[in-house]
């Protein structure tokens, strides 16, 4: 339940960083560290994630090929 209504929140349009708080007063827990141990990354969680945060990923980490190797070395 916890997994499915997050991704339908961030579906929506809510900002991840704002509908965890959310999530978690929804479900009675006192910390966000509680919550994150139910709403762990899933296939249906991963387009999302991986859109969202593509462009900050390659700036930080370099882009990486899909065999896994960095273009820079190539």
């Amino acid at each position: 339940m916890a997994v499915y209504s997050f991704k339908q929140m961030t579906d929506s349009g809510l900002d991840m960083y704002v509908a965890l708080p959310i999530l978690s007063t929804y479900l009675g827990h006192k910390t966000i560290f509680a919550t994150e141990k139910y709403v762990r990354l899933t296939l249906q969680l991963f387009p999302y994630i991986e859109e969202k945060f593509h462009s900050t990923v390659d700036r930080i980490f370099g882009k990486i090929t899909k065999e896994g190797a960095d273009d820079e070395n190539n």
